[in-house]
């Protein structure tokens, strides 16, 4: 088993939010009713919740709150409920690169862990084998992220990158040479691949295409070749 650890976003990044979203819909609405929580609040809640995903700026200073609401019922109906159809949909919703990025890292012996913001066990049954899942409650911050690179220390594991497909993954940039930052642009919120090379981010459109920076066996076929020479690759 190698000692290092590829870092990925939850959503975006393994789950594909449009779809996903709608699971975490039909789950927060079969716990709400089951809670027998009134349809008008139920309705609300959804209509924001759809706002959030769409990244509508006039509930972006209430994300957290709203996708707390809505999920903190979704998943307890993921974790409770034996529905088939909702686990069905769930998987389905889990991006093709992902799968087979993980597996491919998870057969070389990398360690993968997740860094989402709030607590997502219930991905593990459709997951296998997973590393830690990092909630990161206060917002996906530079501290936080020195957090999780400090814990891994502690257990022998170096974090050679972290994937991300929002803007709000450059505070990664704020940890210097600790880990190397991977863009992922799934074609909603994305930053060009030029506004990421001037700052040297690593670009991609999938996951498969950056396999070796997500690894970091790009950093190690560098290491002890002349300047001109790594700049030529």
């Amino acid at each position: 088993m190698k000692n290092e650890t590829i870092l990925m976003d939850l959503w975006g990044v393994v789950l594909h939010q449009e779809k996903a979203g709608k699971v975490m819909v039909d789950a927060y609405r079969n716990q709400a009713h089951d809670q027998q929580i009134p349809q008008e609040t139920i309705d609300e809640k959804i209509h924001e919740y759809n706002l959030v995903l769409k990244n509508d700026k006039s509930v972006a200073d209430r994300k957290a709150e709203i996708v707390n609401n809505l999920h903190d019922l979704a998943e307890d109906y993921l974790e409770t409920a034996d529905d088939p159809n909702i686990k069905q949909d769930l998987e389905d919703s889990i991006y093709q690169d992902f799968k087979e990025v993980y597996a491919k890292a998870k057969e070389e012996g990398y360690n993968v862990a997740i860094f989402t913001t709030r607590n997502a066990e219930w991905i593990r049954e459709y997951v296998d084998d997973l590393g830690t899942i990092y909630d990161a409650q206060d917002g996906k911050t530079a501290a936080r992220l020195n957090e999780i690179i400090e814990i891994e220390f502690s257990e022998g594991k170096t974090i050679v990158s972290f994937t991300e497909d929002a803007a709000k993954a450059l505070v990664a940039q704020e940890c210097g040479d600790e880990v190397n930052l991977i863009y992922l642009n799934r074609g909603d919120n994305g930053m060009s691949r030029e506004e990421c090379e001037e700052l040297g981010i690593t670009y991609t459109e999938d996951l498969n295409e950056v396999y070796d920076e997500l690894t970091g066996e790009q950093n190690e076929q560098y290491e002890g070749q002349p300047e001109g020479e790594q700049a030529s690759e």
